[in-house]
């Protein structure tokens, strides 16, 4: 512990300091992992494997933030040039290799944070606290964007998965405002980077922005974490029983 709080002491002093008013932030899936060896698949298998690799290099994700709250979204299907029913699959299952959230509302002042999630072709809206990813800081540095990024090592209980998963994160000091894409949080700068189980997303272009617009979700209807919990414990049952 003493250890993280010298190192980011050291940063913070070296480092340049951004505005601090707000940001647009955009992000890309920058690389998507297969879960296995596609050698072994058949052509057709790998054609499509290779169409899902490039509609992911469509797949934009917006982050608005301020020191007080962030939305964010995937951006709409877009495509140069014509496109067809067949490229909006593509680009929807290219979406899902990040597992996010479809929207996601964050307030930084009560850490709480609202989200929609889209199961069995149904979206859910579900309030729950921040999540602790008890972050380990890494000395470790590189360049994403040409912003200077540090290593960060967290992790989390996924109730899809239904156990604890491992994220790396790479954050930027120079901008003091601790959020990212869709759930990842809490690290002493703005997310640059994650790497995921499934793919990899990285921040594309940073924009300055005074008084942003920042979209909130209507919670009135949200269920608990609790509730959540239950209903994919639910879901899961009746995938089970009817496979």
């Amino acid at each position: 512990m003493k250890k993280n709080i010298i190192f980011f002491i050291l940063v913070m002093f070296t480092m340049p300091i951004f505005s601090q008013d707000g940001y647009k932030v955009s992000y890309f899936i920058s690389k998507t992992i297969p879960h296995g060896s596609i050698d072994n698949l058949s052509m057709q298998a790998k054609q499509m494997s290779q169409k899902l690799l490039d509609a992911a290099k469509s797949v934009r994700y917006t982050l608005t933030i301020n020191e007080k709250s962030s939305y964010f979204s995937a951006d709409d299907f877009f495509s140069i040039g014509e496109s067809t029913s067949l490229d909006q699959i593509y680009f929807d299952l290219a979406k899902k290799t990040t597992s996010f959230n479809k929207e996601i509302y964050s307030n930084y002042s009560n850490k709480q944070m609202t989200f929609v999630k889209d199961l069995v072709d149904k979206d859910f809206i579900v309030k729950t606290n921040f999540i602790d990813f008890k972050w380990k800081l890494i000395n470790e540095e590189k360049t994403i964007a040409n912003l200077n990024a540090y290593k960060a090592v967290g992790t989390y209980f996924d109730p899809i998965k239904n156990k604890e998963v491992t994220v790396i994160a790479w954050y930027v000091p120079s901008i003091p405002i601790s959020g990212g894409p869709d759930i990842f949080m809490g690290l002493p700068g703005l997310i640059a980077e994650v790497e995921l189980k499934g793919a990899i997303v990285t921040i594309e272009k940073l924009e300055d922005i005074k008084n942003p617009d920042i979209n909130k979700i209507d919670d009135s209807k949200a269920m608990t974490s609790n509730e959540y919990h239950n209903l994919i414990k639910d879901l899961t049952g009746k995938f089970i029983d009817n496979n």
